[in-house]
């Protein structure tokens, strides 16, 4: 209850509503912030980013733990706020929009993410990142697709990117009361832990094969592949003679993430993609 009444007298203090359309949910539970530090394995040497660090609840257990907290926030007044309250210590305040700025180099990343941007956000650090783990908080329905599986309503394009890229950890689901102001749906912490050894090569072609192919999730390869890359029919067969056979009939939802990272490849191969 302490967490939840010092937010809320801070957010009057500084005149700040929480935005709904920023996804802005303050973390009020400290059961949730400590799930977090452990799940991270943080040591002096790490260097530590925040994505959303809003009021500083969760840096300040993050600046205890690591060597440096790179904090970035959007909000000019809490972010402002955030600069003053760790003033000549061991955290760095950006005061950017994540999304618009080159992603700050950190050896882990552990954040309440806001969560009307979750999803780019985590496409972002999957691209761009430099981390060995990431400890996210995630809406339920979204950490449910990252860990879903083909076949099923939840598999998509994040399925496909996290899974490749990363081997992800659903570790427990909070209350909606873990937050405030209460987001309507249950809120997950998941851990990504990045691969030694990616199972593809080229991040970039592979994102835009799967946001591609799942705007046709429930039709055959073949046809997704025509309707989504608006291939003429030589082109078509130029890719299909290079992936399986059994490929081409499976809907784009049955297709593993190791078989989408197949595809992509062949489609940067022969040029359609880059």
């Amino acid at each position: 209850m302490y967490l939840q009444r010092n937010t809320r007298r801070i957010l009057e203090e500084l005149k700040i509503k929480p935005s709904r359309r920023r996804g802005q949910h303050f973390v009020v539970s400290e059961e949730l912030v400590e799930t977090m530090i452990a799940a991270a394995e943080l040591s002096q040497d790490d260097v530590v980013l925040e994505i959303g660090a809003g009021l500083g609840t969760l840096t300040e257990r993050l600046a205890e733990k690591a060597g440096k907290v790179l904090a970035v926030e959007v909000d000019r007044r809490m972010a402002q706020y955030l600069e003053e309250k760790f003033k000549g210590s061991n955290v760095e305040v950006i005061h950017a929009d994540i999304l618009k700025i080159p992603l700050p180099p950190a050896d882990k990343v552990v954040s309440n993410l806001p969560f009307s941007i979750s999803t780019p956000i985590t496409i972002k650090l999957l691209k761009e990142g430099t981390f060995r783990r990431a400890v996210l908080t995630f809406q339920k329905e979204v950490a449910l697709r990252i860990a879903a599986l083909p076949g099923s309503r939840d598999y998509g394009r994040l399925s496909v990117l996290v899974q490749l890229l990363t081997e992800p950890k659903l570790l427990r689901v909070f209350p909606s009361h873990a937050f405030y102001p209460q987001p309507e749906v249950d809120v997950a912490v998941v851990c990504l832990d990045r691969r030694e050894r990616p199972l593809v090569n080229d991040v970039e072609v592979l994102e835009k094969t799967a946001r591609r192919l799942f705007s046709q999730r429930n039709r055959v390869l073949r046809k997704a592949l025509k309707t989504a890359l608006q291939l003429d029919e030589r082109s078509l067969t130029k890719v299909l003679q290079r992936i399986p056979r059994e490929f081409a009939m499976k809907r784009v939802y049955e297709l593993s993430p190791l078989e989408i990272a197949e595809i992509a490849s062949v489609l940067r191969t022969v040029g359609v993609l880059s």
